[in-house]
């Protein structure tokens, strides 16, 4: 073997499992580092702003964002996630690409709440159905946005493909989907002994093809989830047109938590704070807004 390379992010968050061997080797081996930020574009204010926050200047940042209009803080968290799934509601109402559209935050809890919110949102848009059923403890519609939540072997339908007997029928042929995969619920049937199927119409990224996926009724509780919404850990390495995301003041707030959230995007990331979670005060040199801003960047800007 010529030589081997390794590439990363030293800064990759834990549960990717990558970062930490990658911060080894780049303090004991000679390393090059890719500074330039492509996926946001060269010289743009949103490649700017993620400069500032993977340099630890969170206040900057946030200050930064609040200029372009690109930051609220609202009284209470409740306030803040219901402003992040309406402002994530009004995207799509105005055309955007729930696939290209993604709400976030860093707590499971937090998560979860923009998902309902967001369902419920997405229910008065009209996007899902009357054809519904309930399966793992929770209520399925077509046109529903899942995530796998962990990797999943199950039957891939083809439509349409030739078979030398007779065309246009349905085969079926096993795939494991990844963990993360994003999706759409497309049909709800029944198989052989009365169970529940969903069929999940995968979204296309990168190599990765659209492929229509059945999960058995007795798979969906540990295998699916809504995917209106995800955490910072789960959304890693990919990319959105648009995100929308919940500051919190938890244990996990850092830098290696929000850089990667705020990296995301292509074009916009919207963020959503409240006054409650950072305990904003009013004292005599600034209003109570700017000391959110001053509490959320100490948080944002730390190691943890």
């Amino acid at each position: 073997i010529a030589g081997v390379r390794v590439l990363g992010d030293p800064e990759q968050t834990q549960p990717v499992g990558s970062g930490s061997v990658l911060g080894w080797l780049s303090r004991h081996l000679p390393t090059t580092y890719l500074t330039l930020n492509y996926r946001q574009g060269l010289g743009s204010v949103e490649s700017e702003a993620s400069r500032l926050l993977r340099d630890g200047r969170g206040t900057e940042f946030l200050r930064l964002k609040d200029r372009l209009g690109q930051l609220w803080s609202d009284a209470t968290s409740e306030v803040s996630v219901e402003r992040a799934t309406q402002s994530w509601a009004t995207a799509i109402g105005d055309g955007g690409d729930p696939r290209q559209h993604l709400l976030l935050s860093d707590l499971v809890d937090v998560a979860a709440q923009l998902n309902r919110g967001a369902r419920a949102e997405y229910d008065r848009l009209g996007r899902l159905s009357s054809e519904r059923v309930v399966a793992g403890g929770r209520e399925w519609a077509i046109g529903e946005r899942v995530v796998f939540a962990q990797q999943h072997r199950g039957h891939v339908v083809d439509r349409g493909e030739r078979r030398r007997e007779k065309a246009d029928v349905l085969q079926a042929r096993h795939i494991r989907i990844p963990r993360r995969t994003q999706g759409e619920l497309v049909g709800i049937g029944r198989d052989e002994e009365g169970g529940i199927l969903l069929r999940i119409q995968t979204d296309s990224r990168g190599r990765l093809p659209s492929r229509v996926v059945e999960v058995p009724e007795n798979h969906v509780r540990r295998t699916l989830d809504y995917g209106y919404a995800m955490t910072t850990t789960v959304a890693q390495g990919r990319t959105w047109e648009s995100t929308y995301r919940v500051l919190t003041s938890s244990r996990l707030s850092g830098r290696q938590q929000e850089d990667p959230a705020a990296t995301r995007h292509v074009s916009r990331s919207l963020l959503f704070g409240d006054l409650q979670s950072v305990s904003a005060d009013v004292d005599a040199a600034e209003s109570v807004r700017d000391d959110a801003i001053e509490r959320y960047g100490e948080l944002i800007s730390r190691d943890v």
